[in-house]
């Protein structure tokens, strides 16, 4: 999907894989290598890994790879600061690929992340036909209903506004706005950003406020 949005929009992509510190310490433990060692080895391994996979996706040869060893969300928050991307795509679940809920690193990612996020199902559709913008009257609404209509137009999709209730909605793709509260604010309120995660079984696309005056298409993904 990243691709096509990517050749769509005229964006430049770059493939992001993060090796898990974890994994390499259990690894470098089990074989009695060096911590150094076993995470160069596991690059390198990974590095291959992502440019055959990219090439098999189709993505075009301007397409970067990038590979990381730390620990993963800290990683791609890391990636997405200099030079910022507008838009990042990551699975919305790990191996297991569950049917409703997010993964627990895509659920932290799609609260911290500084950008707008799409959370990707595999056995999902290449193209949005079913379109739900959630609305609550907020600043961040505007940015939900402007990007709505714009990926509607691109794919030749159809657009349900809904006020709050959306997990008997059956769509493509769920977009809604992202709002950063702090843990304490989640805490005493609650968090419809955590309740929505926990049964999403659509695609997701995350929007912000602060997105909302810029004038040109998406050009930079991660």
């Amino acid at each position: 999907m990243q691709i096509m949005l990517a050749r769509v929009n005229g964006a430049s992509l770059q493939g992001l894989h993060v090796v898990d510190t974890a994994a390499v310490g259990m690894i470098a433990d089990r074989r009695k290598m060096n911590f150094e060692r076993q995470a160069a080895i596991a690059a390198e391994g990974a590095k291959e890994v992502l440019v055959r996979w990219l090439a098999q996706a189709g993505a075009p040869a301007s397409c970067q790879s990038t590979i990381v060893v730390g620990a993963p969300l800290h990683e791609i928050l890391e990636q997405v600061k200099t030079p910022k991307p507008d838009l990042v795509v990551a699975g919305i679940t790990g191996a297991g690929e569950s049917k409703a809920g997010t993964g627990s690193l895509a659920h932290r990612l799609a609260r911290k992340v500084p950008t707008k996020a799409l959370l990707e199902r595999a056995n999902h559709s290449n193209q949005f036909r079913k379109i739900i913008a959630c609305i609550n009257f907020s600043e961040t609404s505007c940015e939900v209903a402007t990007q709505a209509h714009r990926i509607a137009i691109q794919d030749g999709g159809s657009v349900d506004a809904v006020l709050a209730e959306t997990k008997k909605c059956l769509a493509d793709l769920i977009i809604l706005g992202s709002h950063h509260h702090s843990p304490i604010y989640d805490l005493l309120v609650g968090s419809f950003t955590s309740d929505f995660l926990n049964t999403l079984i659509a695609r997701c696309w995350w929007s912000q406020a602060t997105r909302m005056h810029r004038s040109s298409g998406d050009r930079s993904w991660v």
